[in-house]
């Protein structure tokens, strides 16, 4: 594991770090169905565990809540997740063990989708929502995500039974550094252009919509 920090305390259940938490609002106090409330040794403010650092997260309406992890590394994750279930860091970054003696994959839940951050097509995975806007019937339903450096965006299908299916949508010019989502499920994206080394001071907003080709 030589390159990458040995903060172990992210595999365990004693330390909220790491953590996704679950508290009831407004007053803030421990959901009583929480997976480990009453476990000893378990903070019970945990819903799943084993997170290196979780850049976005959103609840989709049909599907659950999608939660993207960024990588040390190598790999960036995309998880649907499961209540008190273990994501692995620091024994595996995406699918990958860093492991002497082998990983127990079994006892941890592997990412929906995994991307590589050596390769040519992304350097910074922007995470967001499920979209569920009727104005774009063909793209109801997926994942959607963007790349920061090169503009693409790009979905995920996902029926929960069958293998995720991974798709390109299309190409834009844009540093793409947030998505947005109205009540009616339509998405909007946000986007920064470079300027030396700073970001404009305006980011212009776009809807994402469907036009017939030309």
């Amino acid at each position: 594991m030589e390159g990458l920090p040995r903060d172990s305390h992210r595999k365990h259940r004693s330390t909220l770090r790491g953590s996704l938490l679950h508290l009831t609002c407004p007053e803030e106090r421990l959901a009583e169905d929480n997976p480990f409330v009453g476990l000893p040794g378990a903070s019970p403010e945990i819903w799943p565990y084993g997170f290196r650092n979780p850049w976005r997260f959103s609840f989709d309406r049909e599907t659950g809540l999608w939660l993207g992890g960024l990588g040390s590394s190598q790999q960036e994750e995309i998880n649907l997740i499961q209540i008190g279930r273990n994501y692995g860091w620091n024994i595996m970054e995406g699918t990958i063990c860093y492991e002497p003696n082998g990983c127990d994959v079994d006892s941890l839940e592997t990412p929906l989708v995994e991307l590589d951050e050596e390769g040519p097509q992304y350097c910074a995975i922007i995470r967001e929502y499920a979209f569920q806007g009727r104005g774009i019937p063909p793209l109801v339903g997926p994942y959607v995500y963007a790349d920061f450096c090169t503009g693409a965006i790009y979905a995920v299908w996902y029926d929960g039974y069958s293998d995720p299916y991974h798709q390109f949508l299309i190409d834009t010019e844009l540093n793409i550094s947030s998505f947005g989502q109205d009540l009616a499920g339509n998405l909007y994206i946000l986007s920064g252009r470079p300027r030396g080394d700073q970001m404009d001071s305006l980011h212009p907003m776009y809807h994402l919509t469907l036009r017939a080709r030309e």
